[in-house]
């Protein structure tokens, strides 16, 4: 089946990722600072929105966020364990939440 084109196919307008979190307490905190308002919803899940965009992040046990981040030998002080994609390193968010 060919996808639609023209006037007869739908208008996709929006996405809301939803992202898991090993602690959605510290998640929220981290979003806070920047901008973001929390709403909580037990038991483990939030929305965290600002102007026309909106994350939802669902707890999940156990959890452990995978990191690119470079490591400490590099000085940024960013994240001392081995990056998991070599030369896609990023320091913008070193305190960003498990």
């Amino acid at each position: 089946m060919q996808p639609s084109t023209g006037k007869d196919r739908a208008r996709l307008r929006k996405t809301t990722p939803v992202f898991l979190a090993g602690d959605i307490a510290t998640t929220m905190s981290w979003y806070r600072g920047l901008g973001f308002e929390a709403d909580y919803f037990p038991p483990g899940f939030c929305i965290l929105s600002r102007d026309d965009i909106e994350i939802f992040f669902q707890v999940h046990p156990g959890y452990v966020r995978r990191t690119i981040l470079a490591p400490a030998s590099a000085k940024s002080g960013a994240c001392s364990s081995k990056p998991t994609m070599p030369g896609r390193y990023s320091s913008k968010f070193p305190n960003r939440p498990a």
